[in-house]
Order: structure tokens, then sequence, then C-alpha cells
């Protein structure tokens, strides 16, 4: 159905019978924010990696925890799982878990 479609693709249908594109709301704003935050912070945790194997100027670990609390800990951790880094230290791992729990608190206060 054409106009089924349309609705399940973000658009949907004026008075005049016309299509139009929804805007996002702040909440779908938000957490598309943070899921590009969360890629962005993989790819630099990938780069660390790279740079750590090739013996050359690295991230210094402050960045990256940085990084990983401020609502990047989702994507921190899924990058020391796959590129096994930093999954050795202790403060990391707290890291990542105290920046999942806030992001998790922040997510939940924005879509409830």
């Amino acid at each position: 159905n054409f106009n089924e479609r349309y609705r399940r693709t973000g658009f949907d249908q004026g008075n005049d019978g016309s299509y139009y594109c929804k805007v996002m709301k702040l909440d779908e704003k938000i957490t598309l924010v943070l899921l590009i935050w969360n890629v962005m912070v993989f790819l630099i945790y990938g780069i660390d990696k790279s740079k750590a194997r090739r013996r050359v100027w690295r991230i210094p670990e402050k960045i990256l925890l940085i990084l990983a609390f401020t609502c990047g800990s989702f994507g921190a951790c899924l990058a020391g799982i796959i590129f096994h880094h930093k999954t050795r230290k202790w403060y990391f791992k707290t890291v990542w878990f105290l920046g999942m729990v806030s992001t998790l608190v922040a997510l939940y206060f924005i879509w409830r």
C-alpha cells in the first residue's frame, strides 16, 4: 500500500493530500547524536590500537577515559572487545561501566 509505505519511511500526509517529511523530535535527535558520538569513540579507540601496534604516538589514556565517560562508553567498550584494547586495565572497565550507566540514565529521562 502506497500510504503505508510512506508512513514507515518517515513521511506523513498533509491536509491537501501531499506528502512531507516528518521532522525529528528532540529525543530522537539526542539519541542520534549519542549514536554518532559512540561510533566516533569506537573509531578513536581503533585508531589508538592501530598506533599501538605500529609503536607511534598514541592518544593519551586520559583522553580515552574522558571520551568513554562522556556518554561514549558503549562505543569504547565495543572497541575494547573487538580490538582487544585496554581490556586488562581495571580503571578502563570501571569508566566504561559508569559511562554506560550514565548514558542509560540519560536516555531514560530523555525517552520517558
